[in-house]
């Protein structure tokens, strides 16, 4: 898998390859799915373990299918003609199921109270084959449209996407807009009904309209990775979705000029993607992250 994927060499621990330890606990994790199949809250204990740890390594949801292909492959080569087509259609099922339920969770961990990721996915329709979705320049957003009932037509808003570009889906990062005097529960709903229909209403499997990519705002990676000269990120809040998108892809693209990223936020629990920068600045010497708290005490 590594020698096939090279760029896993950045998320697996090099020591825990050599003695076999991570090899043991994807095996037993896959044990313990396939046993307690019926039952899987019976895991949540050890999921959570696992999630938070893969927060920490930068572990991204396509990543899955990677080792997913791979392990099936390997079960192939042991056990040769003892892995029934039935029993490997029982496996991929299980390990989708745990990658499932994994990939949820961690992007889970990696949102703030106020800030939740949607992974949008084209539809594909019975007899096709999945496309790969338009490339876009990190730093550029999407538009989405939904039904607002309230107001009995559709309404598009935009949303800058958060990760750097990934053929399989668009990710969004979206902020919970509470009521316009969030202390008067009587007060006037906040006027971004879309952000709050996609955190209130909407549900893995459910079909929206998305437009392509657009926007002036990016940075073109392929001219940008080899400068020498400082970039500075600067964001508040929310805003950092499309500075993220664009950290991220430098970072995937072995850029090595200095790169601040620069960040305030009310309070460490609403600030967004902690984790992620956090883990970015540590494997990466070329980027540093100050950021400011308000309210530091929360």
């Amino acid at each position: 898998m590594l020698s096939e994927t090279p760029s896993l060499k950045n998320v697996f621990n090099h020591a825990d390859q050599l003695s076999g330890a991570q090899a043991k606990a994807l095996a037993s994790a896959l044990y313990a799915n396939a046993s307690y199949i019926d039952d899987l809250g019976v895991l949540s204990p050890a999921v959570e373990r696992i999630c938070q740890k893969h927060v920490s390594r930068y572990v991204q949801p396509e990543q899955y299918d990677i080792v997913g292909n791979c392990l099936l492959g390997a079960m192939k080569e042991v056990l040769g003609h003892a892995l029934t087509p039935e029993i490997h259609t029982a496996w991929a099922v299980a390990y989708r199921q745990l990658a499932g339920l994994m990939i949820g969770r961690e992007a889970q961990v990696q949102k703030s109270e106020e800030v939740t990721s949607f992974y949008l996915e084209p539809q594909v329709k019975n007899g096709e084959s999945k496309r790969p979705l338009p490339s876009y320049h990190p730093g550029q957003f999407i538009s989405i449209r939904t039904d607002v009932p309230q107001l009995q037509h559709l309404q598009p808003r935009q949303y800058s996407l958060s990760d750097a570009p990934q053929p399989e889906f668009y990710r969004v990062s979206v902020k919970r807009e509470t009521g316009l005097d969030p202390l008067h529960p009587d007060a006037p709903e906040h006027p971004d009904i879309n952000s709050n229909i996609l955190h209130d209403h909407k549900e893995v499997g459910d079909v929206i309209q998305v437009s392509h990519p657009a926007g002036d705002f990016f940075v073109d990676v392929m001219q940008q990775r080899d400068k020498k000269q400082p970039l500075v990120l600067i964001s508040a809040g929310v805003g950092l979705t499309p500075l993220l998108s664009i950290l991220k892809s430098l970072v995937e693209s072995g850029s090595t000029q200095p790169i601040s990223w620069i960040h305030a936020t009310r309070s460490s629990t609403v600030q967004a993607f902690a984790s992620v920068v956090s883990v970015i600045t540590q494997r990466c010497e070329n980027v540093h992250a100050v950021v400011f708290n308000k309210l530091p005490s929360e």
